[in-house]
């Protein structure tokens, strides 16, 4: 008897569990899909029918995952959160801070380490910038795929491309092995570019229309991994890794620092492997988590032990059982960390912190700012600090601070917000109206008349439109490069002009009739342009026309990928000096006697801007 009920309760117990909890397979695959800037609000569930079916990918993970609706991203800046999500910490324990040079330690052991001891397979695929193998995430992958084919029309790779590399992956290299791998998908970034759906009707340009792509990505995805027999084998975390709003921007915030839940709160998904759960069924957790807690989460996935590094202070916590049940069991008002350290790394100002504490928004500056999040969901007014409550949880707050040596942010000056705002709002070229860029440019120039980039910009409008006589009104910043182009364009006067270094070589009259030395200039690509111009044999000539062109190609794909990052906010690590202004190239091509030389130039670029 006790056998007979013993075997019942066991067969009820797994009846109950596969119909409305959660079953793991002891050999469940990993997959993590880090979105850039996926926030909460971009992404929510209960649509109306028709935009559900047109988010068919993202609604599989509605029905099917755990969904936190207060997750918190431990830094805006993509590397440094990736990087604690691959190892359970935050930045300042594992010391990457921001986007630029920064390299995660191999001292600290990632939680792709600890799979691939553990006999999975594990495969990082990029989707583009600000991610880099450089960045020392690619620990523990054996693959971590970077290499992207980029071009004029698209700087990234699409959320389909990126998806079909993996499940290629999957049948190549993995077989029916378990799997540890991460896919990191930038279309968020390029709301400008042109998206099409599977029977070629374009989209509108939008983070909307973006979102519809990885919207269809994630379907295929799905799709392919039920065809292999692997989505209910598959623990899969879906997030962002920074948020972000194409609403009206909080007077003095910019994305790449504000650490509001506008910027700081993101999507997150975690369906674990299991059958699917019963139609109707939400299961959602409206308690804090952080980043950190998934990467924490990872590790019990792996079946590894997550860090302690020394001095940890914050609770972090794994996900894992509210995947069995939804029941929280940490704190719900235990402290999480968010920071940027963007303005230091910009050179703008220092690395700025908040902490999160249930509902409690506290931004450490001077003086601090309080927030009730629930009560006021736009986190406009500030609370009294005199408050009981608030006045324990402030002296909390500053303690730590204080104990990890963090200091209070002071905000950017209103001269270098504005241009920011501004440069992020007129790149790349075509986002705004001509007119409309001059406009703002010129006001810049009027309140930083010292910014010699500013009017690099103006200055490079004006030679885009031919607007020679820009050049030629008497501006005191106006170089006589430019102005020489303008006043041979006009026809007018040139007796007495003086050119120097490179320069030279624009004066059609008085220019040497060779090439110069790399110690006469050090333009290179400007040499080749004139080498291809000053020959003469023929067969030469057509080597000479490529030499320079494919090197002009590359020249204006840099000049692109430095307007894409002005226009997210410098949040790429380009050279940025890349945008100051006419250059010697574009200058000579503007010359009335080089047209034919101009117009071969300008056709190889539209031809590669087109594809």
């Amino acid at each position: 008897m006790f056998y007979f009920k013993s075997v019942f309760w066991g067969t009820l117990c797994l009846a109950l569990l596969s119909g409305c909890g959660w079953r793991s397979s002891p050999t469940s695959s990993v997959l993590v899909i880090a979105v850039e800037n996926l926030s909460a609000d971009l992404l929510s569930c209960g649509l109306n029918p028709h935009l559900a079916q047109e988010m068919e990918g993202l609604q599989i993970f509605c029905d099917e995952a755990v969904r936190f609706t207060h997750t918190f991203t431990p830094s805006t800046q993509s590397q440094a959160a990736l990087a604690s999500v691959l190892t359970a910490r935050y930045p300042h324990e594992h010391n990457v801070w921001h986007n630029g040079d920064q390299h995660l330690s191999n001292q600290v052991k990632t939680v792709a380490e600890e799979a691939v001891e553990r006999g999975y397979r594990t495969a990082f695929f990029a989707g583009g910038p600000p991610i880099w193998r450089r960045s020392g995430l690619s620990q523990g992958f054996e693959l971590f795929e970077d290499n992207l084919r980029i071009d004029l029309s698209r700087l990234y790779r699409q959320a389909s491309q990126t998806t079909r590399l993996f499940l290629s992956w999957l049948d190549r290299e993995v077989g029916n092995d378990p799997f540890f791998s991460v896919l990191h998908l930038t279309d968020l970034q390029f709301p400008d570019v042109p998206t099409y759906s599977a029977s070629g009707l374009a989209r509108e340009r939008s983070s909307q229309g973006q979102l519809i792509e990885i919207s269809d990505a994630l379907l295929g995805l799905v799709e392919g991994l039920k065809r292999k027999k692997r989505w209910h084998k598959t623990h899969v975390v879906l997030m962002g890794l920074n948020g972000g709003s194409e609403g009206p921007r909080r007077p003095g915030e910019l994305p790449p620092y504000s650490l509001y839940s506008s910027e700081a709160r993101v999507a997150l998904f975690v369906k674990p492997a299991q059958r699917r759960r019963e139609p109707g069924l939400e299961w959602k957790i409206d308690r804090n988590v952080s980043l950190v807690d998934v990467g924490a989460t990872l590790y019990d996935f792996v079946k590894a032990v997550g860090p302690q590094p020394p001095l940890r202070s914050l609770e972090v916590v794994s996900l894992k059982n509210t995947l069995i049940r939804p029941q929280v069991d940490w704190d719900p008002d235990r402290f999480i960390l968010l920071e940027s350290a963007w303005p230091q790394w910009r050179e703008f100002g220092s690395t700025r912190f908040a902490l999160r504490s249930g509902e409690i928004l506290i931004l450490y500056e001077e003086p601090l700012k309080i927030y009730n999040s629930l009560l006021d969901r736009m986190e406009v007014m500030p609370l009294n600090v005199d408050e009981p409550r608030v006045s324990q949880i402030i002296q909390e707050a500053e303690k730590f601070f204080e104990d990890k040596g963090f200091e209070p942010w002071m905000s950017l000056d209103f001269s270098t917000l504005q241009k920011i705002e501004i440069s992020a709002s007129i790149w790349p070229e075509g986002r705004s109206d001509p007119f409309d860029r001059i406009d703002k440019i010129e006001s810049l120039m009027e309140d930083r008349p010292w910014d010699s980039q500013i009017l690099g910009w103006r200055a490079d409008l004006a030679l885009r439109q031919r607007d020679w006589e820009y050049f030629v009104t008497g501006k005191d910043f106006v170089e006589s490069s430019w102005r020489y182009v303008a006043k041979r364009n006009l026809g007018q006067e040139l007796k007495g002009f003086l050119l120097k270094g490179c320069a030279i070589w624009l004066d059609v009259d008085q220019a040497p009739k060779r090439r110069p030395t790399h110690q006469e200039c050090e333009d290179r690509l400007f040499i080749d342009l004139l080498a291809w111009v000053m020959e003469e044999d023929a067969q030469k000539k057509l080597i000479l026309q490529e030499v320079f062109l494919r090197g002009y190609l590359n020249f204006k794909l840099q000049r692109k990928v430095a307007e894409m990052s002005f226009a997210n906010f410098l949040n790429w690590d380009v050279d940025l000096n890349v945008l100051r202004g006419p250059n010697l190239v574009d200058l000579y091509l503007a010359l009335p006697e080089r047209r034919r030389y101009a117009a071969i130039a300008r056709n190889r670029v539209l031809s590669r801007s087109k594809r």
